[in-house]
């Protein structure tokens, strides 16, 4: 940074992190479009071969002989209808309550063009919170739009021309069997202890695109996943994430899943040679199923995935969760750019898997666990206090704290320690401008919120 302050006099550091944030963002935005050019000419290759073979868009009028086809971007009475009827015959998938054909809150929608339906959705003040794929999406409408003005946002799946996958059936059923219920209350146990620290490259602010690797690793005998098992286990970790991009507007987080379901052949009880308790239960079961995603073992094979997941989604930042039935050292903790889950989930149950779902993702983004034995010392990004830690007298609820399982909720500390800077005021404040100052190879995401807090 001096040698350039050598070769450009007239600009200040500050200007200097400015004008860099500004050329790396327009270096984003020529990638974007060449992305969706390339993703469009995939769709309009797709489009053709799915016509080709298609009795849906495609039909003879019994009266005149005359070839009609389905061209219309409005959806009709009869895609209303016909979406109901999509829910008796496959079980997941019906149109959503509204009222004359309107929509408010959070419904699922179907697109064949995402990059325009991002834009429309926008235009509505609506935003996109999950992305189950390119072409099925969850949108939260914050005031009521009438469906018949999306052109290219659709309530019917029929639009796609074409069968959902085994991956959008599945989190589409999830979603729709997501019991408002936070489930019961239990006693909790002492999870592993978390220091503070400044979370990995891929997950530094809880802001944004952020990409998941789910991986469900079903083994031999009672470590086999049925498939109820599999779907309540997706149902759990929407009912978190919807939380999680539902808590702070700002903070415009859209999540985006990847779904693995590796099957291993290792027996229960197998360990490891690694002398670490977690990673001597751990790794036998998960290189197993890494083997099977073709990746490396240990936590070199886990990067890598996670780098390819937000190279490949274009999110902003991305992790990996694995959901096991074998054997581990607690029955949820995180680490790096990973967390690790039993079913069962100790003697909470798997109807409370969302919550601890929750505070391990908070975990990968930098927030501090508050329970006894944890002090005030800052974690994060932006080094926020653990203010609302028990031994510091903190009295606030907050998913992160031990005393029992109390709901989906977060304190302010913790909202800071993720990255939600918004609200951040005194002292905490200049600690994240401090911090950030102090960051040697500061990202464009530092140096926006560095902006941000300064103004």
């Amino acid at each position: 940074m001096e040698v350039l302050r050598n070769y450009i006099p007239h600009f200040g550091i500050q200007q200097l992190k400015v004008f860099t944030f500004t050329l790396f963002n327009l270096i984003l935005r020529i990638r974007d479009t060449v992305l969706n050019v390339f993703q469009r000419l995939g769709q309009l290759f797709s489009k053709e071969k799915m016509i080709e073979g298609s009795n849906i868009s495609y039909q003879k009028d019994e009266e005149g002989g005359k070839e009609i086809t389905e061209s219309s971007n409005i959806p009709s009475e009869e895609m209303i209808e016909g979406s109901k009827r999509n829910y008796e015959k496959s079980l997941c998938f019906f149109y959503p309550s509204s009222e004359k054909g309107r929509i408010e809150g959070s419904s699922i929608f179907y697109t064949k063009d995402f990059f325009n339906s991002e834009k429309e959705i926008k235009k509505f003040d609506g935003r996109i919170t999950h992305r189950f794929s390119i072409n099925v999406i969850v949108v939260n409408f914050s005031n009521s739009v009438d469906v018949k003005e999306l052109k290219y946002t659709f309530i019917d799946y029929d639009c796609l021309q074409r069968e959902l996958d085994e991956d959008e059936q599945s989190l589409i059923k999830a979603w729709y069997s997501i019991n408002e219920d936070s489930g019961k209350r239990f006693e909790r146990d002492l999870a592993p202890p978390k220091s503070g620290r400044i979370p990995p490259a891929t997950s530094r602010y809880m802001i944004g695109k952020i990409a998941i690797n789910i991986i469900i690793v079903s083994g031999l005998h009672q470590c086999e996943y049925s498939k109820d098992e599999e779907n309540k286990t997706l149902q759990e970790i929407l009912k978190s994430t919807d939380f999680l991009a539902n808590a702070e507007p700002r903070a415009q987080i859209t999540f985006i899943y990847k779904l693995h379901r590796p099957k291993v052949t290792v027996k229960p009880g197998a360990t490891g040679f690694n002398l670490d308790k977690y990673e001597k239960l751990e790794s036998p079961w998960r290189d197993a199923a890494l083997k099977e995603l073709h990746c490396f073992e240990g936590y070199q094979g886990i990067n890598k995935l996670t780098k390819q997941l937000r190279d490949e989604s274009g999110s902003d930042w991305a992790f990996t969760a694995f959901f096991t039935k074998y054997e581990i050292a607690c029955y949820a903790y995180s680490a790096q750019q990973h967390l690790v889950m039993e079913y069962k989930n100790g003697n909470f149950g798997p109807d409370n898997i969302h919550i601890i779902f929750a505070h391990e993702v908070c975990h990968i983004f930098g927030a501090k666990d508050e329970y006894t034995g944890h002090n005030g010392d800052p974690s994060g990004t932006l080094r926020i206090d653990n203010g609302n830690a028990q031994d510091c007298g903190g009295r606030e609820k907050c998913l992160m704290q031990d005393e029992e399982l109390i709901g989906l909720c977060l304190c302010e500390f913790t909202r800071g320690q993720i990255g939600w800077f918004w609200d951040l005021c005194g002292g905490q404040c200049n600690n994240a401008r401090r911090a950030l100052l102090n960051n040697q190879n500061p990202t464009p995401a530092d140096l926006y919120i560095l902006e941000q807090i300064a103004s």
